[in-house]
């Protein structure tokens, strides 16, 4: 699959253009919360109670770190692909 290098973002249907961009974020979104899923059930089922108080407090700021990056990722990544040079 070829990659386009520069792609005008302002030409074309706007949902097909919306759903190219959003598109990483939600895969990521999707992986993310299976892995807090996964990691809850296993420390609910291993460690008790304390552990899964300790990851469900902590949970709320990964996520909040995790959502930024990913926006500033997205960011920049449409603006270069909307020519704003960028990144």
């Amino acid at each position: 699959m070829r990659i386009a290098r520069n792609q005008d973002m302002t030409r074309g249907g706007v949902f097909a253009q919306l759903a190219r961009f959003a598109l990483p974020i939600l895969i990521s979104s999707v992986f993310q919360q299976m892995y807090t899923t996964v990691d809850t059930a296993i420390v609910g089922n291993t460690l008790g109670d304390a552990a899964l108080a300790a990851i469900d407090s902590s949970a709320i700021v990964y996520d909040m770190i995790i959502s930024l990056a990913l926006g500033i990722g997205s960011g920049a990544s449409g603006n270069r692909l909307s020519g704003g040079g960028g990144a």
